[in-house]
């Protein structure tokens, strides 16, 4: 019985190194300004979706913490598609404490929210709550699609939400893609999106 406390130690010490190993090489990535040189996210490089930070740590009416960003949905990009035909699409998920307002300026976006699929026309929006699944992807096979995003986060304390995504990107970036980047690094990123 006890070597069950040191093994208890032995893990938190290897756990505490790797997410001070994964802090430390999330910090070296490069990050875009609000309003300046976008990211890309792909699991491939030179494919995948753009995206410019617009706009951070603004507020909403409420006060609530709110991101914009404008992502371009590529044309034609089954290879990196999570569902057949629909270019771009991320698997379907949800999120914990933030909801997005998906507004379509060029193009055509179609999106899946609770089970439903529906196409934005431009200059149409959509509100995606949190904890209700979905995903999206361009509607227009053979040109990008543009939709601005305003990411709001509802509870909890996580405010950099956009960071967690400015950092998704620059590791698409720097390692040529997802594929690429250690697990534990994408599921570190994601803990802290959520926190």
């Amino acid at each position: 019985m006890k070597r069950r406390p040191l093994i208890f130690a032995v893990v938190a010490v290897l756990l505490s190194a790797a997410a001070f190993k994964v802090r430390s090489d999330v910090s070296k990535i490069q990050r875009s300004k609000p309003g300046g040189v976008g990211f890309a996210m792909s699991h491939k490089p030179g494919v995948g979706q753009r995206a410019v930070l617009l706009q951070r740590w603004t507020t909403t009416d409420k006060g609530l913490p709110m991101t914009t960003t404008r992502v371009v949905l590529p044309a034609n990009d089954t290879l990196q598609a999570a569902y057949k035909n629909k270019s771009g699409s991320p698997p379907e998920h949800f999120h914990l404490y933030q909801s997005s307002k998906f507004t379509t300026i060029r193009g055509k976006a179609g999106y899946v929210l609770d089970g439903v699929e529906s196409v934005l026309e431009p200059g149409n929006s959509v509100t995606l709550p949190h904890l209700h699944p979905h995903t999206f992807w361009n509607a227009v096979p053979d040109e990008e699609t543009e939709v601005q995003e305003e990411i709001v986060t509802h509870v909890g304390n996580s405010t950099d939400f956009a960071g967690a995504l400015e950092t998704l990107f620059g590791l698409s970036r720097d390692f040529g893609g997802l594929d690429n980047v250690n697990p534990l690094q994408l599921l570190l990123t994601f803990q802290v999106a959520t926190c």
